[in-house]
């Protein structure tokens, strides 16, 4: 993979793919969006479906950047149960695995680095409020990157000689050294 970017991508997918209670690790492209409530979404869950939601770039030289990035990591879960109170304690327990998966995403992630960019770092986690029965939690971590990918590779050119012409003041004949 020639794309920065992209390597980092694929390092990130391969550092969730060790979580094994996720069953679907992709690019978010709306998977988990669909308009019919009574249809279900074309992914296997518990699913992560992450993206750069946003990167923010620093020249530090000529076409050298640190770039700044937020990745956007949405665990997709299909309740087992309800919490209730008048639930036994292992219904309840079953209806909030999600916290545990959740739990297994941020220890997978967090202060994780590779060569392609320093360690991510949490900084939020929210559910969405949806019309459908899936339990979707959106965590957010941030890290940067250097992309030297942009220099201009640079060529040897061979200095040429130097010629000195001096001319007689007098006669105007030149004489080359």
């Amino acid at each position: 993979m020639n794309a920065l970017l992209g390597n980092i991508w694929l390092a990130i997918q391969a550092q969730l793919a060790t979580i094994s209670d996720l069953q679907f690790i992709d690019l978010d492209t709306g998977q988990l969006e669909y308009k019919d409530m009574h249809q279900r979404p074309q992914v296997l869950l518990p699913c992560a479906l992450f993206d750069f939601a946003k990167s923010e770039y620093t020249d530090l030289s000529e076409n050298y950047q640190e770039g700044e990035l937020l990745l956007e990591v949405r665990i997709g879960i299909n309740p087992f149960t309800q919490a209730t109170n008048y639930f036994t304690d292992t219904q309840k327990e079953n209806a909030l695995n999600f916290f545990n998966i959740e739990q297994e995403v941020y220890l997978a992630l967090q202060g994780w680095a590779t060569q392609y960019c320093g360690p991510l770092t949490r900084i939020s986690l929210k559910s969405e409020k949806r019309n459908d029965k899936l339990r979707v939690r959106v965590m957010q971590f941030k890290f940067s990157y250097l992309d030297a990918t942009a220099i201009a590779a640079t060529t040897s050119i061979s200095r040429p000689v130097l010629q000195i012409n001096t001319t007689d003041q007098q006669t105007g004949i030149g004489s080359g050294h």
